[in-house]
């Protein structure tokens, strides 16, 4: 009796969920690989668990199986021609070298002087170049340019990508075609993704690593862009099944921790003497002052917090709280679908914003901007660039480590995923209110 298979799970690979298995026995004649990775295009931080992976890798495999199956049966595939080697022999045979789409189009005349050239030589007619020729060619598949790998990867990702906002998929949009462009730029022009080697992967390894040690960019920063090229090749390659070398692979900047820093919280008198004081924020205008005091109390993430919707603020029930959702845009994971109770600052904020922020909806990056920027005017970054508006997510968390706030509920809280194997349905809103109540700041009169 066979024993039944485990079902696949999604490989953490350079940052991406992969299928990664072998080439069943069966179907050794058919394909040659013995080991088979393809990439899914998701970013192991977009999902942690693994839940859309798992769903993805479970398709790509039947895709695979049902290839297999084809090609064992004998099920016959597109029958490609060189097209330059096609235009030679249309040039020889003295006709015009067409598409097969192009010949159906043509007058029953020319169509029928085409066919004389197998008529008139029995020979030529057995050349089965010549045959396609005549009957019109397959041109194979299209050279990926560099320049056309981001339209490519976003058209294998568009399932994924369904329920990102049009303003995140501006930005991952954005990111990678300026990724390219500087890949573009260091090779000296465009060229086949087919053609690249590893030494055009080492000279853009060296353009960022001459960047980290001559401008003080981070080793993150470059990375990341390297990953960015990486994974569009990757996924390209795997879906088309173009058989291409992993050029990328190890190709990250070693990072030994000296260039990137970890941005670093607020201290909590900090925040209660000088960010929450009244007079420091006057500046800034008011939307702008209450997105920094739901931050400060809640821990949410600025994007979620200037995407809320009416119906997602219950100010009026007997815990005032926000419901993070993702009914209009990509959430950065499950978890970070959570109820966040409305505590100090950030209950007074909210009620001025019962609607919510529609001044910034779906400009996070924008408002994220202009509140640093900000800081840095006014001096409010005591710590220069590792003290940001996101360092009041960090706090909440360093804050509710010091009241002995249990790890689950604080990750609960902050919308991180557990690690570990999780029991239950994790805090509740009552419990995550007695903690927040317990860290709340003072507030200020005039605020």
């Amino acid at each position: 009796m066979a024993r039944p298979q485990k079902p696949l799970e999604p490989i953490n690979l350079y940052g991406y969920w992969y299928l990664i298995r072998y080439t069943p026995k069966q179907f050794a004649n058919v394909d040659s690989r013995r080991l088979i990775r393809h990439s899914t295009g998701i970013a192991v931080v977009d999902d942690p668990r693994g839940t859309r992976a798992r769903i993805a890798i479970r398709t790509m495999d039947e895709n695979l199986h049902r290839s297999w199956r084809d090609k064992l049966s004998g099920k016959p595939g597109p029958q490609h021609v060189n097209e330059q080697l096609a235009k030679m022999t249309a040039l020889r045979l003295g006709i015009p070298a067409l598409r097969e789409d192009e010949v159906i189009e043509l007058p029953v005349d020319d169509l029928m002087a085409r066919l004389a050239h197998l008529n008139e030589n029995p020979q030529t007619a057995a050349d089965e170049l010549v045959a396609k020729v005549v009957a019109g060619f397959t041109a194979g598949p299209q050279q990926v340019l560099l320049s056309n790998l981001v339209d490519r990867a976003e058209h294998h990702l568009s399932s994924a990508h369904h329920r990102k906002s049009p303003a995140q998929r501006k930005k991952w949009r954005q990111d990678r075609d300026t990724t390219i462009t500087t890949f573009i730029k260091v090779l000296g022009g465009d060229k086949p993704i087919a053609d690249l080697q590893r030494a055009d992967i080492l000279q853009l390894r060296n353009y960022w690593q001459n960047r980290v040690t001559s401008e003080g960019i981070t080793v993150h920063t470059a990375n990341k862009n390297i990953m960015q090229i990486s994974a569009m090749y990757n996924l390209v390659n795997d879906i088309e099944d173009l058989r291409l070398p992993r050029v990328f692979d190890k190709a990250n900047l070693i990072d030994r921790g000296s260039s990137d820093k970890k941005r670093i919280p607020y201290a909590a008198e900090y925040i209660q003497n000088t960010l929450l004081n009244p007079a420091t924020l006057r500046e800034l205008n008011q939307d702008c002052r209450d997105l920094i005091y739901v931050i400060t109390e809640t821990g949410a993430r600025l994007s979620e917090v200037v995407n809320l919707d009416r119906q997602d603020i219950h100010l009026d029930a007997p815990i005032p709280y926000i419901n993070i959702v993702d009914r209009d845009r990509e959430l950065k994971s499950l978890k970070s679908r959570r109820c966040l109770p409305l505590v100090g600052v950030a209950l007074v904020a909210m009620r001025r914003h019962p609607d919510g922020f529609a001044r910034y909806k779906q400009k996070e990056n924008a408002v994220s901007a202009n509140i640093n920027k900000f800081l840095t005017n006014h001096n409010l970054r005591p710590a220069g660039k590792l003290h940001s508006l996101y360092s009041l997510r960090h706090s909440l968390k360093d804050r509710l480590q010091k009241v002995n706030c249990d790890y689950e509920t604080r990750e609960n809280i902050m919308g991180h995923e557990i690690e570990g194997i999780e029991y239950g349905l994790g805090a509740d809103l009552e419990t995550m209110h007695h903690w927040l109540a317990k860290i709340a700041f003072r507030v200020p009169d005039g605020i």
